[in-house]
């Protein structure tokens, strides 16, 4: 069962998300927060040290099962693009679903302040990236991509899933794209992705 103290801190971030979608993040104060808790701003700063802390939490949130459900698919198998295509598919729906493109906005919004963009970053994506960079590499030991530097392959594999998706969301020329073309769009990724890290003929 969870705590007092976790089911409060859980009750912040859901009053907080409330409060950023309704008002803004810059609007929304801590002390707007702490009222609508039904507690001090001290007792709210024990839980985040800063509004910024809480509007990662609260972007974070939005997408933490859903990631950790994507992440679970990538297992050792025979047939990697398989493995790749499944697992490009369900991040991108999760990322590119209205709620949390409307949140990356705020994130990149208020990225330069205080800190926002490396506290998003090294609590989400960069974590992320440290699970990719290592199937990777485990799928160059095993002779399915050749060896190269696995950081900077994981950097092109998001590159070419985000490259026919993300600016169209950011900038709303579309809202969401659907299942099918989610798929098209993740094997062509996934061409040039393993053109370039496919492994080497031996001949």
């Amino acid at each position: 069962m969870r705590s007092k103290t976790e089911e409060r801190r859980q009750r912040i971030v859901d009053i907080a998300a409330a409060a950023f979608r309704e008002q803004g993040f810059e609007n929304t104060s801590m002390a707007e927060i702490a009222s609508r808790v039904g507690g001090s701003k001290a007792t709210l700063y024990n839980y985040f040290p800063s509004k910024e802390a809480l509007l990662v939490e609260v972007t974070l949130q939005a997408a933490r099962d859903h990631i950790e459900q994507a992440f679970s698919l990538l297992k050792p198998d025979p047939d990697l693009r398989s493995v790749l295509q499944r697992f490009c598919e369900h991040a991108l729906r999760v990322f590119g679903s209205p709620a949390f493109i409307s949140m990356r906005r705020t994130v990149i919004a208020e990225s330069g302040r205080q800190g926002v963009g490396p506290l998003f970053y090294e609590n989400g994506p960069g974590k992320g990236a440290v699970k990719i960079e290592s199937y990777l590499s485990s799928a160059m030991e095993r002779g399915q991509l050749r060896q190269c530097d696995c950081r900077v392959a994981a950097q092109h594999l998001r590159g070419l899933t985000d490259a026919e998706t993300l600016e169209p969301l950011l900038f709303r020329l579309v809202e969401e794209f659907t299942p099918e073309e989610i798929s098209a769009i993740v094997s062509r990724a996934l061409d040039v992705f393993f053109a370039a890290y496919g492994p080497r003929d031996a001949g």
